[in-house]
């Protein structure tokens, strides 16, 4: 219902299947979906413990991205990046206290705000964090959270240069090629690129 986002693991496909509050997996060569996590009704747990994948009520699940047997899921409704295990089949909050805002910092204590897209450089998770028109990264290790571009819920705009200057507007997808972060502005009707290290957008 409403599917979101996807992410590709050779012959399996996952999906964010936003509003049933569920990821999919549809095995492409046997031509069958199953549910990994989720039951289908909207939840509001923010724990970072994990928890049975099937028994963990989600909260729109926006944007995916896998990488070594994990699952990394942009939970828009938390405002939190989740993290799905496929060897223990456990599910839990990886980033993210949960509060609505833009704060940087350990993983349990930092504020993101509706994160919506996912792209990955293999060491960071770039996320598009879009009710404060951000570009946030999160390390795939340790789960901390640092601003690459963003200031606040009601700071935005369309701006391009350095750092504090930039702004964006509610942007909702992110690509990574080539050393470029790739934007989808949605509210400015553009497509950007940011430098994520040196905090720049063109």
């Amino acid at each position: 219902f409403r599917p979101q986002g996807l992410a590709l693991d050779g012959e399996l496909l996952y999906i964010a299947d936003t509003e049933n509050h569920m990821i999919r997996r549809a095995d492409l060569k046997a031509r069958t979906v199953s549910t990994i996590a989720g039951v289908g009704e909207q939840g509001s747990n923010r724990s970072h413990q994990p928890k049975p994948a099937k028994e963990a009520a989600l909260n729109s699940p926006w944007d995916l991205w896998f990488r070594e047997g994990k699952l990394y899921v942009a939970m828009a409704g938390p405002h939190q990046i989740w993290l799905w295990n496929s060897a223990t089949d456990e599910i839990h909050a990886f980033a993210g206290s949960g509060r609505e805002d833009i704060e940087d910092g350990e993983a349990q204590f930092a504020a993101l705000a509706q994160p919506s897209g996912l792209a990955s450089d293999g060491t960071h998770l770039f996320v598009a964090d879009s009710e404060v028109s951000g570009i946030r990264t999160v390390l795939m290790e340790s789960g901390e959270v640092s601003t690459v571009v963003g200031l606040g819920l009601f700071e935005f705009g369309d701006v391009d240069g350095e750092g504090r200057e930039v702004r964006l507007q509610h942007p909702l997808g992110v690509t990574w090629h080539d050393g470029v972060l790739y934007v989808a502005d949605t509210y400015n009707n553009k497509i950007k690129a940011v430098d994520p290290f040196k905090r720049t957008s063109i």
